[in-house]
Formats: C-alpha cells, structure tokens, sequence
C-alpha cells in the first residue's frame, strides 16, 4: 500500500493548431488504502492523469510521488502498480493461466510460487474453471475478472484502473462494481479508478475528484459533493437526473425573494438564513439550483406551483417529471401512479429552504 501525490502536476500536448493543457496545477493526495475515484466529462484530464502515475506520460511540470519516492523518471516496471485498462489488454494467445501468470514470470518469480498466487487470486475471483481456456471463449465479465486478477495476483503498492467496467452491460456493471468494492476492502490497496460515471463514482469512491477542462474542480466524499457542490459544474455532473438550474434576479428590498427570467412566473420566497447568506446579491443575478427531491407532488408547508409538463420518464418505483418554468426546466420525483401526460398543467411543490445558489459569473456556490 501507499500514498499517492500529485503536486502541482501540468501536462500539455502540442498539435499542430494549438498547444493541449491536459491537466493544469493539479494538486490531489491518495492517502494509503483509498478508493480514489476520478470522474469528469470526456476531456477533462481523468485518464491523463492515471497514465502520469502509470509512467505511460510525464509531467510537463510538477512532481508525481508515490510512497514517498518522486517517480517522473521512473520507469513504469519500477513504479510497482498494476494498471486494468478498460479493453482488458490480454493475450489472445495465451491461456487465462498464462495470462495471470506472465508479469510474474517476467520479475523470474518461482513457479511454485507462481501457482500459489494464481490459485489463491482465481480462488477470490471465482476464476478457477477458466485457467486453461483462451480469452475469445470467455464472456465480457470473465475476461474483465482475469484482467483483475492479472493485477491483483503481483501484490502492487497502487492499482490504477481505467474505465475498466465501460464494455459491460447494464446489469454486470452493477453487480461487478460492487464485487470491486468488496474486494478493494479486502484488499486495502491503494486505488485510482477512472470513470466518466458519475453513478459509479458516487457508489464506488470513498472521496472523489471531479475534473473539468484538466482542472480539480471538488475533491470531497460523494456525499458531500451532492449536498454542497463547490461550483455549478459540479452540482450539475454529479447527481441523476443533475441538478435544474434557474436563472433570475433577487429582490432589492425584503422580503427577499427570487424572481425566475421569464416573465409571468411568480417570485419564489425565500428564508432569513437564505436571506442573510445572499445579502451581498441582492438586486442582482443568481442561480437557483434545485435537485429532483426538492420538487415534488402537493405537499404541506412548501411553495405551491402549477406548471406545464414537458417529460415523464417512469422507472417502476418512481419516476422523474420535468417541468417547463418559463422556458427553464424543473425535473422532479414524483411516486409512479396517477402521473400527469406532457403537455398537461399540473400541481407541484417546491422545497425551496433545499435551494442551491451560485454566482452566475463564476459559477462559484455562495455560501
């Protein structure tokens, strides 16, 4: 086990039309046993990031240390990680034994115990009936246990893994990701996990770092990312459905209150504390966030609203209405029976003492 460091990590890529900054001033500690996971849109740095601990880049400027030892000139063999990348990467050739077995044989580890590592690794994979088959007759979710285990059978200081669930179906990548969590707390190894998941990310991470644009936006636990995002990206990315966002002006004179853009919406109240935390806002522009718990069916005690329905998506338990507020939308829950068509006006509320605000400038919460 062992920490992992970046500090102040850049890395930019040169094209021919511009120069890339894949990461900028990346600051971020993995503290020894984490479940660390990087999530963010497609571009945003994640994998980049995960192949400067692998050696498969250096940093343009910055220093990558693992446990303890500055690693930027160190050659990946040296590094000792093991890295699941998210086609597999096995040999077509080789038996699923052989594959398990070939990083050990490279570092000349005996074969017996060769055979011990595997066995025991096949064992805790539920794999061993699959030792002497090719990787072409294994399904999806087999071939991704043996990529594991080819990990997890050299005993790493640091696993690294790269969307390693993404080629799964719907179904496997539920159950395998929580096979994953189990074993990682078996195991106590330090992780990195990439995904673009943020469904994954929030059930799998012990804290997470969402990136954006090659920047750490947050690095919190998933649920305070949910309850207190550091930005509007942020409270948008992580939640699903995300999180609506209104824009409007807060009123001059109390009793404050927040008025929508679109003309004919009424002003929605808002409380002393809300009052007091937005006191330098007033007269001026907000965002309003709101996640799909704060709007909900007619309910006692909270701010009552009839809108025209522009989707129902139901998903057998519940199921999520949007609303059109002017030409802004609004996503609730609501309960799966008696749902209201699109197009229909229909009673909601609103859970405003819930509401999220944000400068609209800099897309910073305002606490």
């Amino acid at each position: 086990m062992a920490e992992v460091l970046f500090d102040r990590v850049e890395k930019r890529f040169s094209t021919k039309h511009a120069l890339v900054i894949a990461l900028a001033d990346l600051s971020l500690q993995v503290n020894d046993g984490e479940f660390l996971v990087l999530v963010g849109p497609s571009g945003c740095g994640k994998t980049t990031a995960l192949r400067l601990v692998a050696g498969l880049e250096t940093p343009t400027a910055g220093s990558i240390v693992i446990d303890g030892r500055r690693v930027n000139d160190v050659p990946p063999k040296d590094r000792d990680i093991a890295m699941v990348f998210q086609n597999y990467a096995l040999y077509p050739h080789m038996t699923v034994y052989d594959n398990l077995a070939f990083g050990l044989r490279m570092r000349h580890v005996p074969h017996r115990e060769i055979y011990r590592l595997i066995a025991e690794v096949a064992a805790m994979l539920e794999i061993g009936g699959l030792l002497k088959r090719k990787p072409r007759e294994l399904s999806g979710g087999q071939r991704q246990r043996v990529a594991l285990g080819r990990a997890i059978v050299r005993q790493p200081k640091v696993f690294l893994m790269d969307e390693p669930l993404s080629n799964l179906d719907a179904k496997l990548r539920v159950q395998t990701r929580a096979e994953l969590v189990t074993l990682h707390r078996r195991l106590g190894v330090t992780t990195i996990y990439v995904t673009h998941d943020q469904t994954e990310a929030m059930t799998m991470g012990s804290r997470i770092a969402v990136l954006n644009a090659g920047k750490l936006q947050q690095l919190d636990t998933p649920q305070q990312l949910y309850d207190q995002p550091a930005n509007r990206f942020v409270a948008e990315f992580i939640g699903s459905p995300s999180m609506a966002i209104l824009r409007g002006r807060l009123s001059s004179e109390p009793p404050l209150v927040f008025w929508p853009d679109d003309a004919g919406t009424p002003p929605l109240p808002l409380s002393e504390l809300q009052a007091q935390r937005l006191a330098a806002y007033r007269g001026r522009e907000v965002l309003l966030g709101l996640r799909p718990e704060a709007v909900m069916p007619p309910r006692e005690g909270k701010f009552p609203l009839s809108l025209p329905v522009a989707v129902v998506e139901p998903l057998g338990s519940d199921a999520y209405v949007t609303f059109l507020l002017g030409r802004q939308l609004l996503t609730g829950r609501f309960p799966p029976r008696g749902l209201p068509q699109p197009g229909e006006v229909h009673p909601l509320t609103l859970d405003l003492e819930a509401a999220h605000f944000f400068d609209p400038a800099s897309g910073l919460a305002i606490r």
